[in-house]
């Protein structure tokens, strides 16, 4: 278990384009960041988190405060896989309070037939998106999306 926080970064005006995740920004063949509790008050992501080949992303607990970020960019964003194989990301029981419309963007690559992920049992205060689109049936049904 893990506590991650992170103050204002000072170094970006509103309307400048998001920096890379503040407080927890990982590239890795394979990824497990289970259990830690991940603060910060800036403009850039919370967390990226970049596999070749596996995301396992569970038990976190990522809160932003104080600040408002708008644009694109998730509060937490997974991605895993690589031009030559795709990737499984495991995305479970974490609770996202961020202030992004998009508070968890899920991406296995390459985006075509293999398509491995699941998430299910989150608590987010934005939208889970998973390949950009809404969270699909019947993972909805095991997520509470703006119950934080």
């Amino acid at each position: 278990d893990n506590e991650i926080a992170v103050l204002a970064r000072t170094d970006a005006a509103p309307g400048d384009a998001i920096p890379e995740p503040d407080a927890l920004a990982l590239r890795a063949g394979s990824v497990r960041v289970d259990g830690n509790s991940i603060e910060a008050a800036s403009i850039a992501a919370l967390v990226g988190v970049d596999a070749t080949t596996l995301c396992e992303f569970s038990s976190n607990h990522c809160t932003r405060e104080g600040v408002t970020a708008r644009g694109a960019q998730p509060d937490v964003h997974l991605r895993a896989g690589e031009a030559r194989a795709a990737g499984t990301i495991v995305a479970a029981s974490n609770q996202v309070r961020g202030v992004r419309e998009i508070a968890l963007a899920v991406e296995p690559l390459p985006l075509a037939e293999q398509r491995r992920s699941t998430v299910i049992g989150n608590i987010t205060r934005g939208q889970i998106r998973v390949f950009g689109a809404p969270l699909p049936s019947p993972l909805d049904a095991f997520n509470v999306i703006g119950g934080v």
